[in-house]
C-alpha cells in the first residue's frame, strides 16, 4: 500500500451536460481521508467527456466528444501553487486538432519511439482510431495515420441493431512493449491488433487478420487493459456484461481467448441499455486484482476479480460504488477514485491490496460535482 501524506490531486472531465453551455472541467484534491472539488474550469471543449494527463509534464489533452471531433493540448499551473487569490489555471497549448472523426469517445497516450510520443484517438461513429503525435512542446499534431473498421451488420443481426448495427470504436491502447496497438471496437465485439511502427506513427495491418480477437457478436468490446507483465489483455464485453480474458503474443500481436466471465451478483441480468453495460476496466498496483465498472445496478458496483496462474481469474466479491453509472475510475497515489456519471458524484477508495476490504478496496469518502456536467473521466495531475 503506497499512499501519500500529502493532498495528490486530479482532473475530472465532464460530458453530456443538460445546459446548451460546455461541460466543465473540475480539478479534486485528495488527502488521505477526503475528497473534495476545489476549483471548476471552464473548458475549451465543449463535451470533454475523456481526459489524459501528460505523466512527466503539466499537461492534459482532452477530447471535444461532438460531430466536430477534436482534440486539444492544455497546460495546467501547479495545484500545490494555488490559493484564493492565486487561483489555478488551463491555458490551450494550440488550437483543436481533427480526431479525424466524430464523436471522439477515448485518448490515450504512448511514448514509444525516439520523439516525444503519440496520442491514440477512437472515434465511435466511424469507427475509427488515429494516431496524432506529440511535438517537442507537447503539443498534437496532425494524425500521422487511421484506421476505419469499416463494415455493417447483416441481416442477420437485426437484434443488434441499437449499438451495433456498424462499427464504434471505444478503446486504443498502445502494449507495453510499444510494438502494437490494440483496438476494442464495441460495434464489432472485437479487439483489433495493429503493428504500432513508432518511427512513422502508423498503423499495420489488414481487417481480418487472424491475430484479432472476434468475441461473441452481441457482447460490444468496450475497453481494455493489459495485465502487469503485458501477457494478457483484459476486454470489458459492455452488453453481456462480462470479462473476456485473452492471452497477447508479444512477439507476434496474437490475440487468443482464455475465457469469458460474468461481472454480475447472482440473479442480476444484464442489459443493452445506454449507459448501463459493463464500463472500464483496471489493473491493481501490483497486478493481483482486476476491477471492472459495472453499471446495471443501482448503486453501480465494482466487479473485483483475482488473478491466478495462467491468465485466469476468479470473481471475488463486489464494492458498491455509492452513485450511478460509475464510467470510469482511476488509480491516484495509492486511492482508487470513480466517476458516478448519471448522480453526479466522485467516490474515493484506499487501495490496499493485503487489507480485508473486497480486492483491497477501502471506502474513504465522496463528494458532488457541482454543475450539470456529469463527471465521466478522471486523470492525475503530476
Amino acid at each position: 500500500m503506497a499512499t501519500t501524506t500529502t493532498a495528490s490531486y486530479c482532473f475530472i472531465g465532464t460530458g453530456f451536460s443538460n445546459s446548451f453551455g460546455p461541460a466543465p472541467i473540475h480539478l479534486a484534491e485528495i488527502t488521505p481521508s477526503s475528497i473534495s472539488i476545489i476549483h471548476t474550469f471552464s473548458s475549451p471543449s465543449s463535451n470533454p467527456s475523456c481526459i489524459v494527463s501528460h505523466p512527466t509534464s503539466p499537461i492534459l489533452y482532452i477530447v471535444d466528444e461532438t460531430r466536430f471531433g477534436t482534440v486539444q493540448a492544455i497546460t495546467y499551473s501547479n495545484p500545490t501553487l494555488s490559493s484564493p487569490t492565486s487561483p489555478p489555471t488551463l491555458t490551450p497549448l494550440a488550437t483543436p486538432i481533427s480526431s479525424t472523426g466524430r464523436v471522439p469517445c477515448h485518448i490515450s497516450l504512448s511514448s514509444a519511439g525516439a520523439g516525444a510520443g503519440f496520442l491514440l484517438v477512437s472515434n465511435y461513429i466511424e469507427g475509427s482510431v488515429a494516431v496524432l503525435p506529440l511535438t517537442p512542446r507537447l503539443s498534437l499534431s496532425p494524425a500521422t495515420d487511421s484506421k476505419a473498421h469499416q463494415y455493417c451488420a447483416k441481416d442477420g443481426y437485426a437484434s443488434l441493431q441499437d449499438r451495433q448495427e456498424h462499427s464504434h470504436a471505444h478503446c486504443a491502447v498502445v502494449s507495453p512493449n510499444g510494438n502494437f496497438a490494440l483496438v476494442a471496437d464495441l460495434g464489432l465485439s472485437k479487439v483489433f491488433s495493429y503493428d504500432f511502427d513508432s518511427s512513422r506513427g502508423s498503423l499495420q495491418g489488414s481487417f481480418d487478420s487472424s491475430r484479432h480477437l472476434q468475441l461473441r457478436r452481441d457482447c460490444g468490446a468496450r475497453h481494455l487493459a493489459f495485465s502487469k507483465y503485458g501477457d494478457f489483455v483484459y476486454v470489458t464485453c459492455e452488453m453481456t456484461s462480462t470479462l473476456a480474458i485473452a492471452s497477447f503474443d508479444e512477439g507476434t500481436g496474437n490475440l487468443e481467448l482464455v475465457e469469458e466471465l460474468s461481472t454480475l451478483p447472482p440473479n442480476q441480468k444484464p442489459t443493452r441499455d445506454h449507459h448501463r453495460g459493463d464500463s472500464t476496466v483496471v489493473v491493481s498496483p501490483s497486478g493481483k486484482f482486476v476491477y471492472v465498472g459495472v453499471r446495471v445496478c443501482d448503486p453501480g458496483l465494482i466487479a473485483v476479480f483475482e488473478v491466478e496462474g495462467g491468465g485466469k481469474l476468479t470473481l471475488v466479491g463486489h464494492e458498491s460504488t455509492r452513485g450511478s453509472v460509475p464510467r470510469h475510475f482511476a488509480h491516484i497515489a495509492g486511492f482508487l477514485v470513480v466517476a458516478n456519471q448519471e448522480s453526479g458524484n466522485l467516490v474515493l477508495f484506499l487501495v490496499d491490496e493485503e487489507g480485508d476490504g473486497v480486492g483491497g478496496l477501502k471506502f474513504l469518502d465522496e463528494c458532488e460535482c457541482p454543475g450539470d456536467g456529469k463527471p465521466t473521466c478522471i486523470a492525475q495531475a503530476f
